[in-house]
Order: structure tokens, then C-alpha cells, then sequence
């Protein structure tokens, strides 16, 4: 069902009792400025709620969604009230879009924020998860994706350093794709004794690492032994130094490299890695050559000027 540009709706109430839709599977709501509450929908699969004005998402903290449902929000910047959230417990996939002056709901018992569904999580402008952004609670959110596998952050510009904090927690991590984050850059939120000292790695299943269309970013750290898949793309200010560690990656079998010009050459100690056979080099002018021996290992190899 989807109820779309209703300006004058203001509640779901039929006489002195809340209306239920007991079968509905699927609800849309977009631009009802005025709606202050959602129906009774206890076999509900997919929601998606767009510039809700006067809901709280409190309200959506608590809906009863089935096992593996999905949803979305997407907040306007005219959402300035405070509010509170956290994901319903069965949702598995969440697709969260500015969340700006959002805080996370604080609860005591661990039980209500453990073994949660969620295994799939998009953040898109959105400040509030991140402690560079207006948020002072930021990691209070993070406890609730302790079983994420995958996880997208689009077009955050308040991601400015590498959210160590945030991601200690995200011990089931298999893929991260970060996108268009205009003032991401490395600037470790920890020093490198305290990494020293911890000796982890920061996302010890992570496979896949795909970040694209962020300007200032100059370093990956060396905290992801796991890799099997790297994509690096549109990182113009990324250097060899920051790279040098890719040597460690002993499981890596995929690696690609899309329009980092600051790049002068490919890696050193590539050649090394018995893992790696699919090599990818676009746009990226500095590299004029690459190891014979690596050149003759790989099974498939892409380079375009």
C-alpha cells in the first residue's frame, strides 16, 4: 500500500480505536506532512517512510515488523526536533537518509540492543553516526549493528576521520563501500601507539573494501588483513605511502584502481602476493608499468588510460 503527497492526513484511527491492517505486507508513506502515527500492521515486511514531518521515530523504534523485513527513512532538513531511534529488532536491511539531528534511544538492558537482525545498513547524509558530526552520541548508535555484514555510507560530509570508534563493534563485517564523502580523510581517530598496543585488526572479517569519490582521502590503514577485494576509485589525493601496506595482504585476490592520480606507481610488493589475479588500472597516469612476474600471474588484467 502507499499513500503519497496526502497533506491533510493526520492519523489512522477509526473511532475510539487505532486501525490495523493485520495481512498488510508492504507500506509507503511519502510526503503526508501532517500524518502523526503509523497503523497497526503486525505482518508488515517493508516500510518506507519519506519526510515524515510530525512522526516520531520513536513510533518506528517500536514497530512489530516480521523476521527479515526492510526499511527506509528519509529525513528532510526541516526534521530539526530532537528524536530518539533505534532500529526495529527484526529488521534485517536499513536504509537510513538525513538523519541529522537524531540521538540513539538509550537502554539499559543489553538485551534490547543484542543479537539484532540487522545484517545490511545504508547511511546517507546523514551526521549523526559519526563523531565528527553535531552529534555527541554518535557511537550510542553503533551497539545496535553489532551483526551487520554489509555496510554503505553515501554522502556523508561529517565522516571526516576513519571512524575507529564507530567500527570497533562491527566484528561480523564482511563488505564496506564508502561513497562521495567530500571531507573523509585518514586522520586515525586513535594514535598509532594505542593501534600498536591493540595488535587487531579493526573489522577482523572484512572481505570487500570499496571507496570511491572522496577527494581528500590520502590513506587506508593497515587494520584490514582479511581483504580479499579492494576498489579504490576517484581518491586523487591518495598516495603510494598510503598504500605501502597492501603487501600484507596475503588473502587478497582482487584489487582496482580508478582515477587516483596522485598515485606515481603501483605498490610496492605486489609482485609477492601469490593471492592476487585480477588487477584493474584506470585513469591513473602515474602507473606506467607493473612487475613482470606479477603481470604473468594474473588471470585478468584491465588497464585503461
Amino acid at each position: 500500500m502507499e499513500m503519497s503527497v496526502l497533506y491533510y492526513l493526520e492519523g489512522w484511527h477509526e473511532k475510539n480505536h487505532k486501525l490495523e491492517f493485520p495481512k498488510l505486507e508492504d507500506l509507503r508513506i511519502a510526503r503526508c506532512p501532517k500524518l502523526k502515527s503509523i497503523p497497526c500492521t503486525p505482518s508488515l515486511r517493508n516500510f518506507a517512510v519519506h519526510y515524515p514531518r510530525r512522526i516520531k521515530l520513536l513510533e518506528i523504534s517500536k514497530m512489530p515488523m516480521i523476521t527479515s523485513s526492510k526499511l527506509r527513512i528519509s529525513l528532510d532538513f526541516n526534521h530539526i526536533e530532537p528524536d530518539a531511534f533505534k532500529p526495529p529488532r527484526n529488521v534485517e536491511f536499513m536504509e537510513l537518509r538525513g538523519f541529522e539531528n537524531v540521538i540513539p534511544l538509550e537502554e539499559d538492558d543489553k538485551e534490547s540492543w543484542q543479537n539484532m537482525a540487522l545484517r545490511r545498513l545504508i547511511i546517507s547524509t546523514s551526521s549523526c553516526f559519526f563523531s565528527g558530526g553535531r552529534s555527541k552520541l554518535a557511537l550510542g548508535f553503533w551497539k545496535y549493528f553489532q551483526s551487520l555484514e554489509t555496510l554503505e555510507i553515501d554522502s556523508c560530509d561529517a565522516l571526516c576521520s576513519w571512524p575507529e570508534h564507530e567500527f570497533r563493534s562491527l566484528k561480523c563485517l564482511k563488505e564496506l563501500r564508502i561513497f562521495g564523502c567530500e571531507n573523509f580523510t585518514y586522520s586515525s581517530q586513535v594514535s598509532s601507539s594505542e593501534n600498536d598496543a591493540d595488535g587487531e585488526d579493526l573489522l577482523p572479517r572484512l572481505e570487500k573494501l570499496h571507496i570511491s569519490g572522496c577527494p581528500k582521502l590520502v590513506e587506508i590503514p593497515n587494520r584490514y588483513k582479511s581483504l580479499k577485494s579492494l576498489r579504490l576509485g576517484s581518491c586523487p589525493s591518495l598516495s603510494n605511502e598510503g598504500l605501502n601496506w597492501l603487501k600484507n595482504l596475503h588473502e587478497l585476490k582482487e584489487l582496482e584502481l580508478a582515477h587516483c592520480e596522485g598515485l606515481k606507481s603501483l605498490p610496492d610488493g605486489l609482485e609477492d602476493l601469490n593471492s592476487l589475479m585480477h588487477l584493474s588500472l584506470i585513469g591513473c597516469p602515474g602507473i606506467e608499468s607493473i612487475p613482470e612476474g606479477l603481470q604473468q600471474r594474473l588471470l585478468n588484467f584491465r588497464l585503461t588510460l
